[in-house]
């Protein structure tokens, strides 16, 4: 007889895959790493994504907050304001729409693990992927390059 109920997971082996966007502010390039997207920004984005599912575009100051607290564990110079003041609207639309993408895997991953069976479709009825909004052609995986403007 084998006592099952004696387990230990470690979690921090879960190593999330690496995701890198460049931010060049002049001669003094920026890497802001959102590998780890943190619960409370998960969260944030769940809530900002539950209006687009009812049909309106996230703002850019939605998002832009999604995008900064995604940024806190590993860049916590990365603001709100850090983002409003040192990059250019394109390339701020740019930015969130990649972080975002981001989010939006992470969102569909949950959903595949948690949605029961019989809903079909592996989605949430209150967290469905809907289209990406991203300005930029590029996938979101992989390492990104987005120039900031010189302060």
């Amino acid at each position: 007889m084998t006592d099952d109920t004696n387990f230990f997971t470690d979690l921090s082996l879960v190593v999330p895959p690496r995701k890198v966007f460049r931010l060049i502010g002049g001669e003094n390039p920026l890497d802001v790493d959102v590998s780890v997207f943190p619960a409370r920004a998960m969260l944030k984005f769940m809530q900002v994504m539950d209006g687009k599912v009812k049909g309106q575009a996230p703002s850019i100051e939605e998002m832009v907050s999604v995008v900064a607290e995604a940024c806190k564990p590993k860049n916590p110079g990365i603001t709100e304001e850090w983002l409003f003041d040192n990059l250019t609207f394109n390339q701020l639309s740019d930015f969130c729409g990649l972080v975002m993408a981001y989010g939006q895997e992470q969102m569909d991953d949950y959903n595949t693990k948690f949605t029961p069976k019989n809903q079909g479709g592996g989605e949430s009825k209150n967290l469905q992927r809907q289209p990406s909004s991203s300005t930029s052609g590029k996938s979101s995986r992989g390492q990104h390059q987005t120039t900031a403007s010189k302060k």
